[in-house]
């Protein structure tokens, strides 16, 4: 089974790329849903979130206060370290998926995630790959899609890695500066290559 990490900055195609490989029979877990899901599901997850930001974190239904949490961590400079304890439970459940997926005989295991890079190249990966895109096309694809202003959309590139961060710890890039078709053709190449 080949493994794969794709990763790259918001707007760039990252998930695109791996619907379209969810189509081609690849298994793909995508990080930023799974963290949503472990930070209700996984009891030791909720347990040092509520030690470190607070009882606020969780509403008494015992769903995540999103609004509080998000203000809490991003609007006082603390998303390290709510990341410091959600990604190492992403990283394990993540691993646990890749093993199911090997048992099951899949031929292509992907992880998608924004931060994937954040604290270094990850270990358990093939193939690192980079989705990139020229700024004023992913600046456009999430004023599209999100409804966000062009302004927010800078806000939120200026916060993550570049690409030139990015593509000094991949093996791939793949890039998605042209019509959907096109873009997809090329992660259908790739996706050949790869299996």
């Amino acid at each position: 089974m080949v493994t794969v990490g794709v990763t790259g900055g918001i707007g760039s195609g990252k998930s695109h790329l791996c619907r379209v490989w969810e189509t081609m029979g690849a298994e793909v877990v995508y990080a930023d849903p799974l963290a949503k899901e472990l930070m209700v599901s996984d009891s030791g997850l909720k347990q040092a979130i509520t030690d470190r930001f607070g009882p606020k974190s969780y509403l008494k239904n015992g769903s995540l206060n999103r609004e509080w949490l998000a203000a809490e961590a991003f609007g006082k400079g603390r998303s390290a370290e709510l990341n410091s304890l959600v990604h190492p439970a992403v990283n394990r459940a993540v691993l646990r998926k890749m093993e199911d997926a090997k048992a099951a005989g899949s031929a292509l295991f992907v992880e998608e995630a924004a931060l994937l890079l954040l604290g270094g190249r990850p270990r358990g990966f093939d193939y690192i790959l980079v989705v990139t895109a020229p700024v004023q096309m992913r600046i456009r694809r999430v004023t599209d899609r999100d409804g966000w202003t062009p302004s927010e959309v800078e806000d939120r590139i200026s916060t993550q890695q570049s690409d030139e961060e990015m593509i000094r710890m991949a093996d791939l890039v793949l890039e998605n500066d042209s019509d959907v078709n096109t873009f997809e053709e090329r992660a259908k190449a790739l996706f050949r290559v790869l299996t």
